[in-house]
This record gives structure tokens, C-alpha cells and sequence, in this order.
């Protein structure tokens, strides 16, 4: 009995059954990394888990190298929530491949992926139409033209972060809402583009939206959030910090609106 305790490894164990199910969901992609270095064995091992994976994280392990990463685009085709936000090293070729054999996904948090171009996103547009979060915040990459055809394509988007996306004009931002009328959650915040005239189209379009983040957008103004006011009945939260209202309007609209109002 001893004897055979002591010749029985980690690999021993039911794979799918057990370590799939009950052990391997508790490490972190770092860990699952470094247990894929100890052999060629565990290698196969997590190549396997991998296939079976369905929420991979980088946002914490920005120093990824180029063959774990390939190990991902190799192995991982079930992603449904997907985060690599930070990972500013990251070129469009090496996303590319990912993106394109992960048609599940859900949730894709691309924000501060500085070195992309909207090309990454053409897998995303034809292929992930079940996508319901997208984040692309410091994303300066993204066109207009990239945008709206994302939205034309995809209408499950319930929550869209492109705050600080500076380069987007007014009127792809108004056909992105056109097309988004799932919206719940939007970020706009930091983008000069965005007018009172946005707004206006947001409330007409968006009438599930239940939070708007439109902080340090100076050309909005408070006729614009009363009519999102009468427009928008699930709205719950406004941003408008950093926008150029004066206390008196602020206060006259938090006395009279129903959504609440953040300001300072």
C-alpha cells in the first residue's frame, strides 16, 4: 500500500474528472503556466486543460512570454471571458489567432492594449456574435468605421467601455448607438466628441441604458441629461464629473431627475 501511495503522481489522477473540475480552476494562468515548464508530461497535461478552459485572465500577468502566449492561441478554443487589458507589448498578429478561434466569447477586455490595430477586431465582427461585454478603454487605435461595423454585426453588446478613445468623431459614435439598443452600460469618457447631440441620439436609441459615463466631456450640457431624463426610465447612474457645469445646474438637476447624478 505504502509503495503504491508513493509511486502515484499528480498525472495519475483523473484527469477531466478530477483535476479539471476540482484542482486546476483554483490556479492562476501564471500557475498553470509554470506547472506546463516541469515536464513534457505536464506539458501535455495543461495543453489538454486548456482546451477545456473557459475564462483566461492576463490583466495580472503582464510579463507574458511569447511561447505561454502561443501555448493559448494553440490549445485555448472554448474562451468565453477573455481579459488582457495592460498588455501594452501586445501586437495585432500575435492577437489575431486567439481571437479567431475563440467564437464563444462573451466578454473581451482589450483596454490599454496600446500596440493594435482595428484589423484584430475583424474575427470579433464576423465570428463572436454572442458578445455582450467589450472594454477598448485607451484603445486610441479604433477607428470610427471599426466601431460601427462592430455594432452593425454584433447586436448582444449590453455594456461597451471606449472611454478615452480620442480619435472617434460624433458620428460614428451616433451610428454605434444607433445600432446598440441593448446597451446598459456605456463609457465615453474623455472623448471631446462627444456633444449634447450625442446625447440626445443615446437617449432615442439606448433605452435600456442604466449607467452613462461621460466625464471630462466639456461640450455636453444640463439639457441634454434632462432629456435623458424623460428618454432613458431605467437610467440608475450619470457620470458627468469633469464636464464644465456649474454648481447651480447640478444642483437643479439633481432636484429634478430620477437617475443619480455623479459629479464630484
Amino acid at each position: 500500500m505504502d509503495q503504491t501511495c508513493e509511486s502515484t503522481s499528480l498525472l495519475d489522477v483523473l484527469w477531466e474528472d478530477v483535476l479539471f473540475k476540482y484542482v486546476f480552476p483554483y490556479l492562476s494562468i501564471k500557475d498553470c503556466f509554470n506547472l506546463r515548464r516541469v515536464s513534457k508530461s505536464f506539458e501535455a497535461l495543461m495543453n489538454t486543460y486548456f482546451l477545456t478552459i473557459k475564462h483566461v485572465d492576463l490583466s495580472q500577468h503582464r510579463d507574458v512570454k511569447e511561447d505561454e502566449f502561443n501555448a493559448l492561441i494553440c490549445h485555448c478554443h472554448n474562451i468565453q471571458h477573455l481579459n488582457l487589458s495592460g498588455l501594452g507589448f501586445m501586437p495585432s498578429r500575435s492577437l489575431e489567432p486567439l481571437l479567431r478561434n475563440n467564437a464563444n466569447l462573451t466578454y473581451l477586455n482589450l483596454s490599454g492594449c496600446v500596440n493594435l490595430t482595428p484589423n484584430c477586431l475583424q474575427s470579433v465582427i464576423l465570428k463572436c456574435k454572442n458578445l455582450k461585454i467589450l472594454k477598448l478603454r485607451n484603445c486610441s487605435w479604433l477607428t470610427g468605421g471599426c466601431l460601427v461595423t462592430l455594432a452593425f454585426h454584433i447586436g448582444s453588446l449590453t455594456e461597451v467601455d471606449l472611454a478615452h478613445c480620442s480619435f472617434l468623431e460624433a458620428d460614428s459614435l451616433s451610428l454605434f448607438t444607433f445600432h446598440s439598443k441593448r446597451l446598459q452600460s456605456l463609457s465615453l469618457s474623455g472623448i471631446f466628441s462627444v456633444t449634447d447631440s450625442l446625447l440626445y441620439n443615446i437617449a432615442h436609441y439606448c433605452k435600456l441604458l442604466e449607467l452613462l459615463d461621460v466625464s471630462n466631456c466639456p461640450n455636453i450640457t444640463d439639457s441634454s441629461i434632462r432629456w435623458l431624463d424623460r428618454e432613458c426610465r431605467h437610467l440608475k447612474l450619470v457620470n458627468i464629473r469633469g464636464c464644465l457645469l456649474d454648481n447651480q445646474a447640478v444642483h437643479e438637476l439633481r432636484s429634478s431627475i430620477h437617475f443619480k447624478l455623479f459629479w464630484t
